[in-house]
């Protein structure tokens, strides 16, 4: 009797899973951000984020840029620049972000002008649906996570801890609830919906997830403009039903929806291109002038794994289990292990040839984080390979491993200023951020 209520009550946490997560995202995010004021670098809308959230200035209250304080940009982290003569808000940033954010904002500005508030757009207030956006797009990423692992596990049970063990274990827990301004939650809410409705699209060609997938690469696009290749995922995607030599003839034969997908994807894209367009004349622009991948001859791909300034293993090592499970995928010829490796490595590539390959003030590499719905399988075959060996050693060994990777995790996370103030190899302040 007590099984079967425990039984319940799993089936009913994997029900309403990102429901009952939801209220606790807005909870922690809110405790978080609480403590700082609103033009502080740990605020939603600074830096980065600013950037982001200058769109939802520049399309929904350009009426107020004329009146913004002379020094707003610097307020903010410069990361916008305001033309009072165009009357427009100038940014390096993409619009995905913001594209994202868009109903909060709205709702946000509804509720402002029914009670009257007459709240300012950089107030913390509005602050406050941005912390609210980026939540509600973490409690649907942790969904996608769950179906994603119950896709292959059919146990559900695991598809609550594995997506758990993830948000608590990772950096996701950081731009989710600390820099929920930046973009990296929103582009990983669009790649594990790309990773989820793939296989739905190939085993019955439906136009309405032909649709949704090429607007969600067109959102992830606009989002960060190097999300483009994640595009490799749906495009070499393959299963029992799917095969990889049948695609050319699959969309020659459904070259209509392809069609149709190219004019939603370009759709998708149409903000960005109508802001580029409104401020220099050009469709297509490259708005981070003089920043580019400059090392790509010789990319600093150890300092982008391994070093305490942002490494992304050094700040999430828990994806070591991740890449025995990659291991475990290649060696016994699991599906779509190779397309993983492939889309890894050519992300590790480019972004450690960026010109500033630590990526500045953040918490581990954090352009990694969108990349996590892609390792949530590997991760996931990792533990269940584990898990069945016939032996107690390996899983109290990766019992305490995980405990490990998640204590020290989160007590980094609530102690951590958001840089680290050290150079690429001063392992005496990461020893030091550890033992606090």
């Amino acid at each position: 009797m007590q099984h079967k209520k425990i039984k319940v009550l799993i089936h009913f946490i994997y029900r309403y899973y990102a429901i009952l997560a939801l209220p606790i995202f807005i909870f922690l995010a809110l405790n978080r951000t609480s403590r700082f004021d609103n033009f502080d670098y740990h605020s939603p809308v600074f830096s980065d984020g600013a950037g982001y959230y200058s769109y939802l200035v520049n399309f929904f209250a350009a009426d107020v840029i004329s009146d913004l304080p002379t020094n707003i940009s610097q307020l903010t982290g410069d990361a916008f620049n305001v033309n009072r003569e165009k009357n427009i808000i100038e940014t390096k940033y993409t619009s995905g972000t913001a594209v994202l954010i868009t109903p909060f904002f709205l709702l946000g500005n509804l509720i402002d002008n029914i009670t009257g508030g007459n709240e300012d757009v950089f107030s913390r207030y509005y602050t406050n649906w941005v912390i609210f956006a980026a939540c509600f797009y973490a409690a649907l990423c942790l969904l996608l996570f769950q179906k994603i692992v119950f896709r292959l596990t059919k146990n559900h049970l695991m598809s609550l801890l594995i997506p758990l063990i993830f948000f608590i274990g990772t950096n996701i827990y950081f731009y989710a609830f600390d820099h929920c301004g930046f973009s990296h939650i929103y582009s990983m809410f669009c790649f594990a919906a790309i990773v989820y409705f793939t296989p739905n699209f190939y085993n019955n060609a439906s136009i309405k997830y032909f649709m949704l997938l090429f607007f969600l690469l067109g959102i992830a696009v606009i989002c960060r403009p190097t999300n483009a290749f994640f595009g490799l995922y749906f495009l070499f995607y393959q299963d029992e039903t799917c095969r990889l030599k049948n695609r050319i003839r699959f969309f020659i034969n459904n070259y209509k929806l392809l069609l149709l997908g190219v004019i939603i994807f370009i759709l998708a894209l149409s903000p960005q291109l109508y802001y580029w367009h409104n401020l220099t004349g050009k469709f297509i622009y490259y708005s981070y002038t003089d920043e580019g991948f400059t090392n790509w001859k010789s990319p600093y791909i150890n300092t982008f794994l391994f070093s305490p300034l942002n490494g992304w293993l050094a700040y999430s090592p828990i994806i070591i289990i991740a890449i025995i499970g990659i291991i475990i995928g290649i060696k016994n010829k699991v599906q779509n292990s190779i397309l993983t490796v492939t889309i890894l490595v050519i992300a590790i590539y480019v972004f450690a040839s960026w010109w500033c390959p630590n990526y500045g003030c953040a918490y581990g590499m954090r352009v990694m984080v969108e990349y996590y719905p892609l390792l949530i399988i590997p991760f996931s075959v990792a533990i269940i390979k584990i898990w069945s060996i016939n032996s107690h050693i390996p899983k109290i060994m990766i019992s305490l491993f995980i405990l490990t990777c998640i204590i020290v995790n989160i007590d980094m996370l609530y102690y951590y200023d958001g840089c680290f103030y050290g150079n690429d190899w001063d392992w005496k302040a990461y020893v030091k951020l550890l033992e606090n």
